[in-house]
């Protein structure tokens, strides 16, 4: 991340335990998920003028796109829950952060996540990629 999107050691420290935080807290809430409201404070470095709303919503694949300016953070906030929901995810890590979205994903199939749950694609988000319109009309 440092290289990717000129963040500082610091910074990229700091994203990767926000990221294992979120991670722990998401796979926690899932085991007791009942369709209720928490407040934002109770993720560490989050805040009580927030509500989260929990709701388990099956949609078979969801596709996470990720920006680049937290390719780490960001990104496993749109895996992590929709993995814990029972769906499979297609992830496309921004252009600019890419590597650190390929490294995460390399990660957790260490972890031994069924073949074909979580699948990467690098492709550029282009309405003409063939890859993405294969997608577009899985998705919609």
């Amino acid at each position: 991340m440092m290289t990717e999107v000129g963040k500082n050691y610091d910074d990229v420290e700091k994203e990767v335990t926000r990221t294992i935080d979120l991670i722990r807290y998401t796979v926690q809430e899932a085991l007791h998920m009942r369709g209720k409201s928490v407040r934002g404070d109770g993720f560490p470095g989050g805040s009580k003028e927030k509500l989260g709303i929990i709701e388990r919503i099956l949609l078979v694949i969801v596709l996470a796109i990720s920006p680049f300016n937290y390719p780490v953070n960001l990104a496993a906030s749109k895996i992590a829950p929709a993995l814990m929901a029972g769906n499979s995810v297609i992830f496309k890590p921004a252009t600019q952060g890419s590597i650190s979205g390929i490294k995460m994903i390399q990660t957790l199939d260490r972890i031994g996540l069924p073949t074909g749950l979580l699948s990467l694609i690098t492709d550029h988000f282009d309405n003409k990629s063939p890859l993405i319109k294969l997608i577009m009309k899985i998705v919609i």
